[in-house]
Order: structure tokens, then sequence, then C-alpha cells
């Protein structure tokens, strides 16, 4: 399991802030850091009966399965992404219509799917409310996260936060042009009350570009 604590530091500690410096020459900065937030996807198996359903499972594989606390762990792949979209379908998740060409490039490019399914009885038992952050590690010869399934699934704009560690530098988004947001900049006196909304607004114009 992952330590709730790191990610909370990681999120209080890349929050946008206003800084106020008292001196001789009245200079005020804003200091910004850059990202947050990491979360967890959800899984388990069930039998399946029917021939059409022995035919989807035949095409996908349970590499993996273990229980971790208050989750149920799959490890999944697939030859065929019709056959891995009636999975999802027929254990009750809801994979949105089309989803099955995104499965389908993940397939062609050897991907796995790491599912974990929430325990209900296993984290009451446990005493946890809130659910724990999973920490996973995996290897792959390109640095990447893979995103597409959750964009098709996302209903309008969606966020994603992400905390990158790395010894050699900036990370940036190769099929994306990265927009900086403003930071180490003077402002207003006035700002200071108003600095949630002013944050938003500069937020939400960076995000046009």
């Amino acid at each position: 399991m992952g330590d709730r604590a790191v990610l909370d530091h990681l999120d209080a500690y890349s929050s946008p802030r206003l800084v106020e410096y008292f001196d001789e020459d009245t200079c005020r900065k804003m200091e910004k850091l850059e990202e947050s937030k990491l979360g967890a996807f959800k899984d388990m198996l069930r039998s399946m009966s029917s021939s059409a359903m022995a035919k989807r499972k035949r095409s996908v594989t349970i590499e993996a399965k273990y229980a971790v606390e208050e989750y149920d762990i799959l490890i999944l792949s697939a030859k065929e992404s019709d056959g891995l979209e009636g999975w999802f379908l027929e254990n009750d998740y809801k994979i949105p219509a089309g989803a099955s060409d995104v499965l389908e490039g993940d397939i062609k490019q050897g991907m796995k799917y790491f599912v974990a399914k929430v325990n209900l009885k296993e984290q009451s038992r446990l005493g946890f409310e809130t659910l724990r952050p999973l920490k996973m590690a995996f290897e792959s010869p390109k640095f990447m996260m893979p995103i597409r399934l959750g964009m098709v699934n996302a209903d309008g704009t969606q966020e994603l936060f992400i905390h990158t560690l790395t010894k050699n530098g900036r990370v940036e988004t190769t099929n994306y042009r990265t927009v900086k947001l403003p930071s180490n900049m003077g402002l207003p006196v006035f700002i200071k009350k108003e600095f949630g909304d002013f944050y938003k607004a500069l937020f939400a114009q960076q995000v046009k570009k």
C-alpha cells in the first residue's frame, strides 16, 4: 500500500501559493510549483457460462490475481479488443461506446490492465473510511502514462494530476504543447484578498491556450 502522507505532502507542496515579503524594496512574489495527485482504478473476477462469454473469456487472460488488504487485484492481458471490452461489461464495468478502438491500440502495444476492485467488507473490517492509495511498480520501454480509456469515459472536461519526480529535469508531454502557468511574479496588493478566484481565472485562461 502507498503512504497517504506522501501524497498529501506532494499535494500541499505543489499547491499554488501567494507569498508576501516585507523589505526595503517592498517586493512581492507569487511562488508556484507545478502539479498534483494521483489516484487508482478498480476490478475483480466473475464466472461466465454462456458460449458467447466463454469465447470472450478465451481472448482475455488473467495474468495474476491477488488481494491487497481492501483491494482485489487482477492483471489482465488480451488478444482482441472486443473480447476485453466484453469482459469489462460482463463484470459490471461501465465502458463507453467506442472503447474497443482505444483498447485495440493498447493491446497492439502489448499493454496489460491493472484492475483493482474495492472489497467493502474488508475495508470495513480494517476500519478505514476512505480508500488508501495503491502503490505499484512496473518496467516499460516507454516513459508514459496511458490515459486514453479514461478520456473516452469522461463526460466533458476531465482533470488528471500527476507528480513526476526525476533526477533528470523537467518532464513534459510529447503529444500536447506544454503551456506554463505564470509564476514568481509581482502582483497588486488587492489580489491578497481574492487569490483563490484570481488563480482559478488564471488557470482557466491557460487551459484555453
